[in-house]
């Protein structure tokens, strides 16, 4: 965990993040920790992860670290059993964990506004997507090209969120291993994003999620 931390702080600094946001950012982070250890991780992985593949498609890896480390911040708001389930969880568990995407939104909404877009949108492209139904406007005002940014980049937090909980979570839960599991539950699980996961596979950044390479996305 220390080494992930670390890596964390590299990536702040090679990103040039303001102070302002990286405090911010981190109280975030330590909410999460302090309710469950693993959702932390998680969430770490996923930001650098994403901010990886922001740097290696050409995009802004800024504007794909800040929304993925915070992807999951409504998860400290919910029952913290609900972080610890063994196996699928019930229809009625699996409702209240859907919840966590509109309370990442209400807590980032007036800080993060940009983060609390994509965290919202992040279970939107899957087999069976939530939320189905958005606010009316968005909570800035945001560009058309910006909108249209907010849609791509949680497209790519999703496949990154997705893999991450796969190879690791998943893994332990299920006992799958390996890229011809993991692309066999995506066609599965999220057919519309199996090219963009091929694409960050072949790019080095899907393979590197959950292995030593993990600290060296930078």
């Amino acid at each position: 965990m220390e080494q992930l931390d670390q890596e964390l702080e590299r990536a702040f600094d090679k990103l040039k993040v303001e102070n302002k946001h990286r405090l911010s950012i981190l109280r975030n982070l330590d909410i999460i920790r302090n309710v469950d250890e693993t959702t932390y991780e998680h969430c770490v992985v996923v930001g650098l992860a994403s901010a990886k593949a922001g740097s290696v498609l050409l995009l802004d890896a800024k504007g794909l670290l800040f929304p993925g480390l915070m992807h999951d911040r409504g998860k400290a708001e919910l029952e913290p059993y609900l972080l610890r389930i063994k196996g699928k969880p019930t229809a009625e568990e699996m409702e209240m964990i859907k919840k966590h995407v509109q309370y990442t939104y209400d807590l980032l909404k007036e800080v993060h506004p940009f983060s609390a877009e994509v965290g919202l949108r992040h279970h939107m492209f899957q087999k069976h997507p939530y939320p189905t139904v958005l606010p009316e406007k968005m909570c800035a005002p945001f560009t058309p090209a910006t909108q249209a940014k907010i849609y791509a980049y949680a497209r790519i937090i999703s496949a990154v969120d997705y893999c991450h909980a796969f190879i690791t979570r998943d893994n332990a839960r299920n006992g799958l291993h390996g890229m011809q599991e993991l692309n066999a539950a995506l066609v599965r699980d999220k057919p519309g994003s199996a090219q963009l996961v091929q694409r960050l596979l072949t790019l080095g950044v899907v393979g590197a999620i959950g292995t030593a390479q993990m600290y060296n996305l930078f």
